[in-house]
């Protein structure tokens, strides 16, 4: 399995080659299914290059399912992959007219739009287009190799019981590890405090199925996790939003509203808020719990983004400073680990509450996966989570700076954002006329996207902002991008039309 590989320097890099060539081998039927690839030294030497080189190529190669690996018996062509001159099935007709059926909590057009933004990140990367649209971890910089270690690790300690249906609550092992982890931020927690979840977003699902009936009011930040908006609206919530500034939700404000609407539970992301990066300041913390216990509201706390603190000292989480229960917290490690982990937790002292969310569980999916809450324990009784973790903290706090330094240095006059101590994005904020929409089409022409204010917001409000995620772009491509987006703001802002381009293909599929 030998083929040339181009050097050039304009050349994609040559794990991507070879993922390519070995792709095509098995597209092609050259490579079948179960045949046996050849070992990464043995490839590394007869292409002359790094061994790492073909292990992150192999690596990409059984992410795309193309390949299957083993401890100690090697990587073998995936057993569906589809050999040559076997034809793709075709679809079968469907002619279901579902209009007039769909639940008022079906997911609406605009949900999609968010998804094509935020979700399809790694094909739009294949594609050459920058996303700024993106706040994922930046997947190459993960320990696949200590990951699929712990794995085996997990399935050697615990055997077929990772595989069986275990407690709803969570792994215990795991249960008992977490409270460690969570000491970091201040969070004295007991594992009986805890129920495991498949994500942050099971977790608010839960939360809200669990106190908001339809009609209920929800305070939530103006601008907020979009996901959540949908989560509490197909639970019938009406949305208040609380407006912002530099320092987090405007508390005073709450307490105004609060004076005149009776609320059922308060929803906020303290840290790094997304989608501004504000973190909300210890003294509106405080007034936040007082509020709350007055007015006898539960504050769910959203803890996406706490591990990912790069300058100055971390405020309290809401929950290390409740002292009644009136809060619940859920947090996970997607943005430290990766996304497709899915593995979350739900925070509460109250047994009653538990309880509730325990039940709801039951009837959403039994249990999140021991095998990945047991493999999750072994990555971190082992150390790999805190060797990973200076490394990710090294990585945001570079790119926050290449990205902090080229807002700077490209966005014109009229433009502003908020400084965030870490995280995974800015906010900024365009000077009129400029529409973040209008913008937004012309970026995608040149290969540039972004997630427009509109898609963030709980009430209609004017399109005049923007989010840019800054972990999962090197720094070059992320200044490069903004540059070409500070010239199509400063050309829009002076009411003078972008000239046209030849679109990419995305553009040309997509918008």
């Amino acid at each position: 399995m030998v083929f040339e590989l181009n050097r050039a320097g304009a050349a994609a890099p040559l794990y991507e080659q070879i993922k390519q060539r070995i792709s095509e081998m098995i597209e092609g039927g050259s490579l079948r299914p179960g045949d046996r690839l050849a070992a990464t030294r043995d490839l590394a030497r007869d292409l002359a290059v790094n061994r790492n080189t073909v292990v992150k190529a192999y690596e990409e190669l059984e992410i795309d399912g193309l390949v299957r690996s083993g401890v100690g018996q090697g990587t073998f062509v995936a057993e569906f992959a589809r050999p040559a001159g076997r034809p793709r099935p075709e679809p079968r007709p469907a002619t279901a007219e579902f209009e007039g059926l769909w639940a008022r909590a079906a997911a609406d057009p605009e949900s999609m739009e968010f998804s094509e933004l935020f979700f399809r990140v790694s094909n739009l990367h294949k594609q050459g287009v920058t996303a700024l649209s993106s706040c994922m971890p930046d997947k190459a910089l993960f320990p696949m190799l200590e990951f699929r270690n712990c794995a085996y690790y997990a399935l050697q300690n615990w055997g077929a019981d990772l595989l069986d249906i275990g407690v709803t609550q969570g792994f215990v092992p795991l249960l008992e590890q977490l409270p460690r982890y969570l000491l970091r931020h201040g969070l004295s927690v007991e594992p009986n405090h805890l129920v495991m979840t498949s994500g942050i977003q099971q977790g608010i699902d839960l939360v809200a199925r669990a106190l908001v009936n339809p009609g209920d009011v929800v305070v939530t930040e103006e601008f907020t996790y979009p996901r959540a908006i949908s989560v509490l609206r197909a639970a019938g919530a009406e949305l208040l939003g609380i407006p912002l500034d530099g320092d987090g939700m405007k508390v005073e404000v709450l307490e105004q509203v609060l004076a005149r609407r009776r609320a059922k539970l308060i929803y906020t992301i303290p840290s790094f808020q997304n989608p501004t990066g504000t973190t909300l300041s210890e003294e509106r913390r405080r007034r936040l719990l007082e509020l709350s216990a007055l007015h006898k509201i539960p504050i769910l706390e959203d803890h996406y983004a706490n591990d990912l603190r790069v300058e100055g000292p971390a405020p309290l989480p809401l929950a290390a400073m409740d002292r009644q229960g009136w809060v619940i917290a859920v947090g996970s490690l997607s943005k430290v680990l990766f996304h497709g982990l899915r593995l979350g937790w739900i925070i509460t002292p109250l047994e009653a509450v538990r309880r509730r969310l325990i039940s709801l569980k039951q009837n959403a999916d039994l249990q999140t996966s021991y095998l990945t809450q047991g493999i999750v324990l072994e990555f971190m009784r082992r150390g790999y989570l805190e060797k990973y973790l200076k490394r990710r903290l090294a990585q945001v706090r570079a790119r926050r700076q290449a990205v902090r330094q080229a807002l700077t240095d490209y966005m014109p006059e009229g433009c502003w954002w908020y400084e965030v101590a870490g995280g995974v994005c800015y906010w900024l904020n365009l000077p009129p006329p400029v529409r973040a929409d209008e913008l937004l089409l012309e970026a995608r022409k040149r290969g540039i996207v972004f997630t427009p204010k509109h898609l963030f917001s709980v009430k209609p409000s004017l399109n005049d902002a923007l989010r840019l995620g800054f972990t999962d772009l090197e720094e070059d491509r992320a200044r490069n991008g903004l540059r070409l987006l500070g010239q199509l703001v400063r050309r829009l802002q002076s009411g003078s039309r972008p000239p046209p381009v030849e679109a990419t293909e995305y553009a040309r599929v997509h918008v």
